[in-house]
């Protein structure tokens, strides 16, 4: 059973990353948001000033990390609305770490919806980190 507090609705989140199985989490959510008639968040976080090159950052004025949060952002939100023009989605890109922006979500959505795997050097892992991160702690009530 999903979860509402009063009369609002919390809405699903899934976390995406541009990896293949971030965007199957994605197609299964957009399915799930429907069938339920809940809202859909769509999260990218990651640490890009961190991890990421600065070169592109300042031919474009952004950091090199913003720039790709918001392409795979874009590509999500397309795929989406190719899947299902009757779900509301939004979007949310954090500088943060994965992990703590969705654990931080977990506390005010009905569900977080991660892929199986994420970009990472380990991709053939049974569930990514991040995946397994937010299955270890339940949502609360």
């Amino acid at each position: 059973m999903w979860k509402a507090v009063g009369t609002m609705v919390r809405p699903l989140v899934v976390g995406v990353d541009g990896s293949d199985a971030s965007f199957l989490a994605l197609d299964w959510a957009v399915d799930e948001a429907d069938r339920h008639a809940l809202p859909l968040r769509l999260v990218y976080a990651s640490r890009w000033e961190r991890y990421e090159d600065a070169a592109l950052g300042l031919s474009l004025k952004r950091p090199a990390g913003e720039v790709h949060a918001d392409n795979i952002v874009g590509a999500a939100v397309e795929r989406a609305s190719l899947r299902n023009t009757d779900v509301n989605v939004s979007t949310q890109v954090l500088g943060d770490d994965p992990e703590s922006v969705l654990l931080r979500e977990s506390d005010h959505v009905s569900a977080v919806i991660v892929g199986s795997r994420g970009r990472g050097a380990f991709t053939g892992l049974l569930l990514g980190s991040v995946g397994l991160a937010v299955a270890g702690r339940p949502i609360a009530p």
